[in-house]
């Protein structure tokens, strides 16, 4: 959840320090407290100093204190062979196929 601070770009959180460097890049989503989808962005920057998780400003983040976000696997195209799967502790999303 994000914490009192956060704004705009900017999330602040209670354990940036679990989060390795390779993350800037990454996708997440940003949920109301009622799980209403805020919208999907990537991560610009973490800074553990602070607690900070900066996110991409063209994508227009609507980061407020309550807020809720989560990591995602995000894709363009998947496509998984006859009786193979794919599973992941966090969501996967593919753009066109209809998850938010």
């Amino acid at each position: 959840m994000a914490q009192l601070g956060s704004a705009d770009d900017r999330i602040v959180v209670e354990a940036v320090r679990s989060l390795p460097p390779f993350f800037v890049g990454h996708w997440i989503e940003l949920r109301s407290v009622d799980g209403s989808l805020l919208g999907i962005h990537r991560i610009a920057e973490l800074d553990a100093e602070t607690a900070i998780i900066r996110l991409e400003s063209d994508s227009s983040p609507a980061a407020a204190a309550g807020v809720l976000w989560q990591a995602i696997y995000r894709f363009d195209a998947m496509d998984v062979e006859a009786l193979g799967g794919l599973s992941s502790g966090d969501p996967i999303r593919v753009e066109g196929d209809g998850t938010p």
